[in-house]
């Protein structure tokens, strides 16, 4: 039998990104999308940014409108000054916008933002070394403990006001 997809309905994906298990990483909200930390820090400052206005399936990037895809550049520009700020510019930034995931959440548009680092950076007391630097990000998953992570997305919502 071949792999059937249930398609995200826009009632399922309020349910999701208001759940208790997102809605703590919630660092902006934008026009078209919201910018969440990941739960994962296995690179400091990682987040993604959550398509909010359309609630079809948005896989390929080109399929984004022009105003999508402008506030989205805008989103990416901001995290990277924010990144900068509160932990250390990051050398480069990672995009993806892949197939994560995809039978969670059918292709729904979102981009993950790992920064990286070609020395150390430090937050709060969180020293982070970028060991693949330069390479394809290897991590292993990174859960912060709940305060340490609360005041890294305080620390990105004071930025991004």
């Amino acid at each position: 039998m071949p792999f059937q997809l249930e398609p995200l309905t826009p009632e399922r994906e309020k349910e999701l990104i208001e759940s208790p298990a997102f809605k703590h990483l919630l660092v902006k909200e934008y026009s078209h999308w919201s910018l969440y930390l990941s739960d994962n820090q296995s690179h400091l400052g990682r987040a993604y940014a959550w398509l909010t206005t359309r609630h079809v399936d948005v896989h390929p990037l080109y399929d984004l409108l022009p105003r999508e895809n402008s506030e989205l550049q805008w989103i990416m520009k901001e995290h990277r000054r924010a990144t900068a700020t509160i932990i250390g510019y990051p050398d480069l930034v990672n995009y993806e916008w892949l197939g994560n995931e995809f039978d969670k959440h059918r292709g729904h548009g979102h981009m993950h933002f790992i920064p990286r680092y070609s020395n150390w950076v430090k937050f709060k007391e969180r020293l982070h070394v970028d060991v693949n630097f330069g390479k394809r990000s290897k991590y292993e998953k990174l859960v912060l403990p709940e305060l340490e992570m609360k005041k890294l997305v305080g620390a990105y919502r004071t930025e991004l006001t």
